[in-house]
């Protein structure tokens, strides 16, 4: 499906998350940890033209 979906639309894409109380790693909540994720993958998705609505 993605092969052949046209390079001049946006893909819009809904991530339904379920975050565990206690990432599984360290000592931090799963909600901080997707938060650090979050703040970490900007400067990548910014270099491909991508943007969070």
């Amino acid at each position: 499906m993605v092969a052949n979906y046209p390079a001049d639309q946006p893909v819009i894409m809904i991530n339904i998350l379920k975050y565990r109380e206690m990432a599984s790693k360290g000592n931090e909540s799963g909600i901080s940890t997707y938060e650090r994720y979050g703040q970490n993958v900007i400067p990548f998705m910014k270099k491909v033209g991508a943007q969070l609505l």
